[in-house]
């Protein structure tokens, strides 16, 4: 249960920390002087290393610990690229939605959930973060088209 909830956090602060009603530094962020896509990058850090800490921390409470425990941050930075891209397109709440519900979705409908903590799945959520970062290098020039926040 917590390798499939765990992944959410990142994607969902990441997503909204982009949105006009959460973002109290959004004028500031369209006159920044750095390109869209490193300001992107660099809040996506800060939210990744601040989630990844209390993750972390709750991983220290599970009652086996072991590598399964971190067996939640390659489908974090799987989630977290997919809402990254989406978000160029869709309000940063449906992404949210959309992408975490999607997962929970795969999550319930798997009779066994051990596949997210075995090697093979994991190396397929790997391939599958690989291709999302991938995908989200060879869009980056598009961040700086528009230089707006998503209003709701």
């Amino acid at each position: 249960m917590f390798v499939l909830l765990a992944p959410l956090l990142p994607m969902a602060t990441v997503a909204l920390c982009f949105d006009a009603r959460w973002e109290p530094a959004g004028e500031m962020a369209l006159v920044a002087p750095l390109s869209t896509f490193r300001l992107v990058l660099l809040r996506t850090s800060v939210v990744l290393g601040t989630c990844g800490v209390l993750s972390m921390a709750a991983a220290l409470t599970l009652p086996r610990f072991g590598l399964s425990a971190l067996a939640w941050l390659i489908p974090s930075c799987a989630l977290t690229a997919l809402s990254l891209l989406l978000s160029r397109h869709l309000n940063p709440g449906t992404v949210c939605a959309v992408a975490g519900g999607g997962w929970v979705v795969v999550g319930a409908f798997a009779r066994d959930a051990s596949w997210l903590t075995s090697g093979p799945g994991q190396l397929a959520l790997a391939g599958v973060c690989a291709a999302l970062l991938l995908a989200l290098v060879l869009v980056r020039s598009t961040f700086d088209t528009e230089r707006k926040m998503v209003a709701s």
